[in-house]
């Protein structure tokens, strides 16, 4: 067996961390090769982390877990995450990829629980009350998503797009109501949004309220149809 060369793997690893760099050693592709990054980077963490800078060993260990990611050994990147959050119990991006782990296992009750629990800390990042959100729907938990999209209203109140989903999720556990009135929150900011005028008239519909709303909803879905605005979106 060939003995292990350490200035060789740093240099490997390196240039799949920044390709810019010159040198790529000889006989071995460019191309991300996460096997052969497993490979060198286990033996690195495992043998040679006193001969290495702390920050090129981070450096390493973030690609090594990615690598058992793209590879599909996830137990044993939740297992590296693991020992990463022994350490360091605020370190959000493990957390993150941790829970990603099991979403790509197809865990999904467990990434839930684990976004539960990481949401009690971490309550204002937004991009994991989408994710829980969006795993709740997966299983038909409309009442629990529609608690994480109210959850991103309070954080982003100007962002339309969780608007017309708590006013989609309003309606989907027949709330028409409530619903109607978050989809002309949206239409009264931005007018020519189909979405919102589409879901006042289907909740006009739905209530029986036949008014002057309606008309006006059946009204502008029919303008807006035929505008620029529908003609962008299939463009």
């Amino acid at each position: 067996m060939a003995k292990f060369n350490l200035a060789n793997a740093r240099q490997v690893l390196a240039h799949y961390r920044d390709e810019t760099l010159p040198e790529f050693p000889e006989k071995l592709t460019q191309t991300y090769d996460p096997v052969l990054v497993k490979e060198l980077g286990t033996t690195i963490i495992n043998q040679y982390q006193g001969s290495i800078s702390k920050l090129e060993y981070f450096a390493i260990y973030e690609q090594t877990l990615i690598s058992h990611i793209d590879t599909g050994r996830f137990q044993e990147a939740i297992r590296l995450y693991d020992e990463c959050l022994e350490q360091n119990q605020t370190n959000m991006p493990i957390h993150k990829r941790k829970i990603m782990a099991y979403v790509s296992m197809g865990d999904t009750q467990k990434a839930i629980e684990l976004l539960v629990s990481y949401l009690d800390t971490f309550m204002q990042d937004t991009e994991a009350w989408v994710t829980l959100g969006n795993l709740y729907l997966q299983t038909n938990a409309f009442q629990q998503a529609l608690f994480c999209y109210e959850e991103l209203v309070l954080l982003r109140p100007a962002a339309h797009l969780y608007l017309l989903k708590v006013a989609d999720l309003y309606c989907a556990v027949g709330k028409h109501e409530i619903g109607k009135k978050y989809y002309l929150g949206v239409v009264q900011s931005l007018a020519d949004c189909l979405h919102g005028w589409y879901g006042v008239y289907y909740c006009c519909k739905n209530l029986k309220q036949d008014g002057d709303l309606f008309d006006l909803a059946k009204s502008r879905i029919l303008e807006l149809a035929k505008g620029p605005t529908i003609q962008k979106v299939y463009k």
